[in-house]
């Protein structure tokens, strides 16, 4: 049989047009994926933690690569998967993460991060609460604003399962997405998907996660 366009009603009740073909072939490139990375970095998909990078300590999401839209997000992940395969040194993979607080500056709201420079929650929160009030005291060390922004982004998530948060960040339609929404009362459409993203980079116009208002 030959393989269609099947369309459903997302969470905002946006018209989303899915090219069945397209899709397969995604799944099984992302199941092949995932399937390959080891247990020990999987099982930590969803966990809250915090990292330190520079002289900054504050809190983390730690990422399924594939959800995050798709983009230069993920690219990068990806790089550092297909090195790791190549030379079968998958148990060494890094972690991708997202700067709770960051949303405001998507440019740098998120790492691949080694284990090394990730922190428990427990002891993590004590030192980014520490760095906190001597960085309310001398600014120079780092925004204070992006820590606070940071706890309060975390609090939300914490409350939610693993697999259900993306802190602020929301994420864009996959290759084989188009997403429709109408505009009330006039009934105009717009329409996004990956083809209007790429388009969009070619002009140098893009962004790559769109966030929540």
């Amino acid at each position: 049989a030959n393989s269609g366009t099947y369309v459903y009603i997302n969470d905002d009740g946006a018209e989303v047009r899915v090219d069945e073909e397209k899709k397969k072939k995604f799944e099984q490139e992302r199941d092949e994926i995932l399937g390959n990375i080891p247990k020990e970095v999987k099982e930590r998909f969803g966990e809250i933690c915090f990292a330190r990078y520079g002289g900054y300590t504050g809190p983390v999401l730690i990422l399924n690569p594939y959800h995050v839209s798709p983009g230069p997000v993920r690219e990068e992940w990806m790089k550092m998967y297909n090195k790791c395969k190549e030379t079968n040194r998958l148990e060494f993979m890094t972690h991708l993460v997202y700067w709770y607080g960051a949303y405001m500056n998507l440019d740098a709201a998120f790492s691949v991060l080694p284990s090394r420079n990730l922190l428990s929650f427990d002891k993590g929160k004590k030192e980014a609460e520490k760095k906190l009030v001597a960085g309310k005291k001398k600014k120079k060390e780092y925004s204070p604003e992006l820590l606070e922004r940071g706890f309060e982004e975390m609090e939300k998530d914490l409350k939610k399962q693993p697999s259900e948060r993306h802190g602020y960040v929301d994420k864009t339609p996959e290759e084989h997405e188009v997403i429709i929404y109408y505009e009330e009362p006039s009934g105009v459409a717009f329409v996004q998907n990956s083809v209007d993203k790429e388009e969009k980079e070619e002009k140098g116009q893009d962004e790559s996660i769109s966030t929540r208002s």
